[in-house]
């Protein structure tokens, strides 16, 4: 029998920046604390979405079709290893045996600097779970642990079902530390591509293909930000991605909820205006 007893400042702003007639998309930023020793705007990365969004009100075109680098975001992040997770090691497709990973347990799914975990006992995770879903204690664990597949996300039902181990908690708790390269450093490499600062798509295909529009994104060439784009579609695959990697920044954000760097992936086909078209 569990109790728990917690208390937290849950922050959540959405906004959009406007001169004149122009205006942007709007943009959510959270931030989830314990103390209020600091400015909200301090936190997580409140300043820097707002600072993006302002330099969105003019966007430059991308021109044609190539594959190049993403740069994702600790803010776009999450939504490309939930579907990871959602795609390869959850219970539907565990249960449903459509995984790509299913026989990859203890094998290399990604390049070896990958390691991410559900760490919910983290120091930096404000509020974390500790019960479970299923009513267990939970435990912090690795999904993958320098670039080998070292659990499923998978609840007791499921777990009793394919043979598989329950996974140490039942929460959404990322935690991946950072790198050996700055920011600035992985932008400057970049030759052309994108830094994503939130992305709008459909649920990705069984084998993780996946495609959508980079929002609140902004053009890379020859190591320069040219400016934010719009209407630019990103497409490729999940699994492919995680072997793709160029390099994780030595930054992390701390929002509260998770623990993440920004990671930059090549190989992702970036496609803006056709040549020619009006």
């Amino acid at each position: 029998e569990f109790e728990a007893f917690q208390g937290a400042y849950a922050v959540s702003l959405m906004f959009s920046a406007h001169e004149g007639d122009a205006a942007t998309s709007f943009f959510g930023s959270d931030i989830y604390t314990d103390r209020l020793d600091r400015p909200f705007i301090e936190l997580g990365s409140l300043e820097k979405d707002l600072a993006d969004t302002e330099a969105q009100l003019s966007t430059v075109p991308v021109e044609g079709k190539f594959q190049g680098v993403i740069l994702l975001t600790p803010g776009s992040l999450p939504d490309f290893l939930g579907n990871i997770i959602g795609n390869f090691a959850s219970d539907g497709c565990i249960l449903d045996k459509t995984s790509i990973w299913l026989d990859k347990l203890g094998q290399s799914v990604a390049d070896s600097r990958i390691t991410l975990s559900l760490c919910p006992g983290d120091r930096r995770i404000v509020c974390g779970e500790r019960f479970t879903r299923d009513g267990f204690r939970s435990k912090d664990y690795d999904l993958i642990k320098d670039g080998v597949l070292k659990s499923f996300c998978l609840s007791l039902y499921v777990a009793n079902k394919s043979g598989f181990a329950p996974a140490g908690n039942s929460s959404f708790a990322l935690v991946a530390e950072g790198g050996d390269t700055p920011y600035a450093d992985m932008v400057k490499s970049i030759k052309r591509g994108l830094i994503v600062g939130r992305f709008s798509g459909g649920n990705p295909s069984v084998n993780g293909d996946f495609s959508g529009v980079a929002k609140n994104s902004f053009l890379v060439e020859d190591g320069v930000v040219k400016g934010a784009v719009s209407e630019t579609m990103i497409s490729g695959n999940l699994a492919d991605l995680l072997n793709s990697l160029v390099a994780i920044s030595r930054e992390t954000v701390e929002n509260g909820s998770s623990v993440l760097p920004y990671m930059a992936f090549d190989g992702v086909v970036i496609s803006g205006k056709e040549s020619g078209a009006q």
